[in-house]
């Protein structure tokens, strides 16, 4: 209608909705990329403004960033300046503000004006800063809290001021007060703090010390950031703590780089790291070895199933499900991820099973919150999320109901077989009971875990799993964690094939920061018991930053007892325990929140949970689900 010519723009793309193109018509849209010489904006704008004017100038801190907006505050471009200091841009004939933008949070904003002719700015300077020596050599993850009404600091770039992480419709980058350190070349020498009162953690792990100091800052001094290094202080025999949903820069939604991850998973003393790209299989065993760190981690290749195309077949998508082992294929399509549009998530675990055979299938966050599970509100249909399988079971639309058999509507959808292959979408291994992080965390855990030992109770078998669920270096990775049994529990004596078997048959728990060893009688995780009565005998371990003071024993997902645990690293219990019919037994360890844990691990809570012990009471040798 308006504009009609050769070069479309925003003005005929915004027409595109007004026009009546018969069916089957063709609409041809025109691109040009443009493609810059360095990595800002104006790299950009500047080949679009070239007939317009060049404003030059000169910043004092060349690790900083400048944008130049309108007067009425619109965005014109965004820069980098050289290494030493200088820059150029262009700009159309305004009046404009440039506001520099560096680290330790400083800013400074200039007002100017553009006219016909060349405009240089000058010098546009930054506040100074202190400078702060970290330790060198050993693996932590440093956290500054600001003291005395002193802001945290934010060690995120945050010189373009967006990501690619959306919230409330905008483009925002996560705050982090955190510096990781995996005792490697690469790691971070010093960093820059506005003047102010801070509290150090040092940290690696809920396995070892939490060290602390204070300092004071004044701008323009140097310092040395004395802080002793963390120290093992629990023992997990037996056990190797691993994080099966991670991930880094190769998913969409994410731009922290790989290497990034590798150095956080060390800080925090995770073991086993299972990637989690979006819908491309990756192995970070490469990189591993290439920065050094393979005698501390290891990795699983992995992917995760990321549907996000509603159909009539499948209007609510087939959520997000890990695979692993999955190996990557460079020279196929997406490295050899399935098609997993338009499809069942049982067709998607077939095809995959196809080309791994042995491969682990995780369900990954079920749900987003509580909201529906349970009673449903009237709203429910509205409020459904494509990404949380058991918020709407993909064809059936419907949220999975935890009190009710799963051969009734709607949860009997799940035991539909595929004619040909025999699978159901119920056909996963591995349940993601802890998600981590965010508002919801509490209630996603507590609505998840009633799914989790509903399909228990109704003779469905599957393994709980916990967690981080990381993107962002604001996103704890490590916490939370699966602790899996292996005999070799260290990355050195590490077997793959040992460690997809245990999980597989169950001998793990999940944690937040508590330990358990647990066995009925001398069966474990996974195992059966058989015997009307046993001794349950458990060992709950915290470091002691990690408040624990809450046990609780459970036969078919109800709790017969509770116990009081004593402020101490180590509590050992051993009670009888008697059985009427076939069962299973699992416990829960929690504790309050203190300051430390909230600034060391915000968002979550001290708590862990074990898998199944099964009980075989009348000793015929096989398993009947107790049922509902």
């Amino acid at each position: 209608f308006f504009g009609g010519n050769n070069n479309l723009g925003w003005l005929q793309l915004a027409q595109i909705p007004l026009l009546e193109l018969d069916q089957g018509a063709s609409l041809e849209i025109q691109e040009v990329i443009y493609v810059g010489k360095r990595g800002d904006v104006a790299a950009i704008t500047d080949q679009l403004l070239r007939n317009t004017q060049t404003v030059s100038g000169r910043v004092n801190d060349p690790d900083s960033a400048l944008h130049i907006d309108f007067s009425d505050g619109t965005p014109l471009t965004h820069l980098r300046p050289n290494t030493d200091g200088s820059f150029t841009f262009k700009a159309p004939v305004g009046q404009y503000s440039a506001r520099l933008v560096g680290s330790a949070g400083r800013e400074s904003i200039s007002e100017f004006e553009v006219t016909s002719q060349t405009l240089s700015l000058g010098l546009l300077s930054l506040a100074g800063a202190a400078t702060v020596a970290l330790p060198r050599g050993e693996p932590m993850r440093l956290v500054f809290i600001g003291r005395d009404g002193t802001d945290n600091p934010n060690f995120i770039d945050t010189f373009t001021g967006s990501s690619v992480i959306e919230e409330d419709g905008e483009n925002f980058r996560p705050e982090s007060p955190q510096i990781f350190l995996a005792g490697l070349p690469g790691d971070v020498e010093e960093i820059k703090l506005q003047a102010g009162a801070y509290r150090v953690y040092a940290t690696r792990g809920p396995e070892y010390s939490l060290e602390i100091t204070d300092i004071e800052i004044k701008v323009g001094e140097s310092y040395n950031l004395d802080i002793a290094v963390p120290q093992q202080v629990l023992s997990t025999p037996g056990f190797i703590a691993s994080d099966l949903h991670v991930h880094a820069g190769q998913s969409f939604d994410n731009t922290f780089s790989e290497t990034e991850r590798v150095r956080t998973f060390v800080a925090e003393h995770g073991e086993v790291m299972v990637s989690s790209e979006h819908d491309m299989p990756v192995d970070f065993a490469p990189l591993i070895g290439k920065m050094g760190a393979d005698e501390m981690i290891t990795s699983i290749a992995a992917a995760e199933v990321t549907s996000l195309l509603s159909t009539e077949l499948n209007p609510y998508t087939a959520g997000h499900t890990n695979f692993f082992p999955y190996h990557p294929s460079p020279l196929e399509y997406r490295r050899g991820m399935v098609n997993n549009e338009n499809r069942r998530l049982r067709d998607i675990m077939h095809d995959v099973r196809q080309i791994a055979p042995n491969v682990l299938v995780q369900l990954n966050h079920p749900r987003q919150s509580d909201r529906l599970s349970g009673e449903l509100p009237d709203n429910w249909r509205e409020i459904i999320d494509a990404g949380d399988y058991f918020d709407h079971m993909g064809p059936a639309g419907h949220p999975y109901q935890a009190d009710k058999p799963l051969h009734s509507e709607p949860n009997n959808v799940l035991l539909e077989a595929d004619a040909q292959t025999g699978v159901r979408d119920l056909d996963f291994d591995l349940i993601e009971v802890i998600n981590s992080g965010g508002p919801d965390h509490e209630s996603r855990l507590r609505a998840v875990r009633e799914d989790w030992l509903s399909l228990v109770k109704q003779g469905e078998r599957k393994v709980a799993t916990a967690n981080s669920d990381s993107h962002t270096s604001a996103r704890q990775v490590a916490v939370p964690r699966t602790m899996v049994s292996v005999v070799g529990d260290s990355v050195a004596s590490f077997s793959e094939a040992e460690f997809v078997g245990s999980l597989r048959a169950g001998n793990a728990y999940g944690t937040t920061g508590p330990m358990i060893e647990i066995d009925l009688s001398g069966k474990h995780m996974g195992e059966t018991f058989s015997g009307e009565r046993g001794q349950l005998k458990m060992k709950i371990s915290s470091a002691d930053w990690i408040s624990v003071d809450l046990l609780k024993v459970q036969v078919n997902g109800e709790t017969i007892s509770e116990y009081a645990l004593a402020d101490q690293a180590i509590n050992e219990l051993l009670i009888p325990i008697s059985f009427s019919k076939d069962s299973f037994v699992t416990i829960e360890a929690s504790g309050p929140i203190t300051q430390a844990y909230r600034d060391v691990y915000p968002d979550i809570s001290p708590y862990a949970f074990t898998n199944a012990i099964f009980v075989d009471y009348d000793g015929d040798g096989k398993w009947q689900a107790p049922g509902l």
